[in-house]
């Protein structure tokens, strides 16, 4: 998600990251931020975890790249009417694609005494998620995820059974050095 490109007073550009080719960022070595712009939702056989924030995070490693890689921390979640914790996620997305690879397990865990439920995405089968696009929007972008086929497994009885069908959707404004960098995708 670190990017830039140089757009005119006040414009804005808006595609699927198949019509992107890189993502561009300034300064090398600042430090990419941002928040959620809506609930992030993630759906598998359990039914619906909701989180009402989202925080991204990384490093302008490179100032034009086609993948970028980002670690999101999620908060204020919820699944079966219960406060839920998500691990933080890490991810790797595609300019030119508009896919996006999970790089570590990501657990949701339902923490209600009883519940006894838990998923896991892991890296195997999530290498080529598509649905992801992005919007410029002056100095920042947002990262807008429609994502399916992701494959999960679960534990406990209130969980269902693992499959490849589970989503994620949600919208995610980044930025660098709190907004006096610059993050585009061109």
């Amino acid at each position: 998600m670190a990017l830039v490109a140089v757009l005119a007073a006040g414009a804005v550009a808006t595609a699927s990251a198949s019509a992107f080719t890189e993502f561009e960022a300034s300064p090398l070595g600042g430090t990419i931020g941002g928040k959620a712009t809506t609930t992030q939702v993630f759906t598998t056989n359990a039914g619906k975890t909701e989180c009402t924030g989202a925080t991204p995070k990384g490093e302008v490693k490179h100032t034009k790249t086609e993948t970028e890689i980002v670690k999101i921390q999620y908060t204020g979640c919820k699944a079966l009417s219960q406060k839920t914790k998500i691990s933080e996620a890490e991810f790797e997305f595609n300019a030119k694609t508009g896919e996006a690879a999970i790089k570590n397990t990501i657990t949701i865990t339902v923490e209600e005494a009883g519940i006894g439920c838990t998923v896991k995405i892991s890296p195997a089968g999530n290498s080529k998620l598509k649905g992801m696009s992005y919007e410029n929007k002056g100095k920042k972008m947002l990262a807008k995820a429609n994502v399916t086929a992701i494959t999960f497994t679960t534990s406990g009885g209130f969980c269902g059974k693992g499959a490849n069908n589970a989503t994620y959707a949600g919208t995610v404004e980044t930025e660098v050095n709190g907004g006096e960098g610059l993050i585009n995708v061109k």
